[in-house]
């Protein structure tokens, strides 16, 4: 029987309630803290030193280059068509439609995946892995 286990039957018998109606949720938490369950890359397995991570770097010239193009894409595409597309975006994303046919539309009256990526975070906000 591992510490967990025994952990999780001394709180039932405590609380006065089943071993089976324990969330699993609270065996898991559990398992984590008394280190039974395996978590590659946290609790077992870990690298013992950070490896460096290169980065690519951006040629300025290229990104001068695409910043023109989006640039000229913007000046000469139909703003109306744009927005009432990424409208579309926003509508779909706050319900349960599917969102590849707006998104799809949006793409085609030109507008960037950066547009359409902003309405969506506008809509659902963005995930923070730190944020508790």
């Amino acid at each position: 029987m591992t510490k967990s286990s025994t952990a999780v039957k001394e709180l039932c018998r405590y609380q006065g309630f089943t071993h089976e109606y324990v969330p699993l949720v609270v065996k898991e938490a559990l398992e984590r803290r008394l280190n039974e369950q395996v978590i590659v890359g946290v609790n077992r397995y870990a690298a013992d030193e950070e490896e460096p991570i290169e980065l690519h770097r951006i040629d300025p010239e290229a990104e001068r280059r695409q910043c023109e193009r989006t640039a000229a894409i913007r000046a000469g595409r139909n703003q109306a068509a744009v927005s009432a597309a990424l409208a579309d975006v926003r509508a779909a994303a706050g319900s349960d439609r599917n969102l590849l046919v707006p998104m799809r539309a949006a793409l085609a009256a030109e507008a960037t995946v950066g547009e359409v990526c902003q309405v969506l975070r506008d809509e659902w906000g963005t995930h923070d892995a730190l944020r508790r």
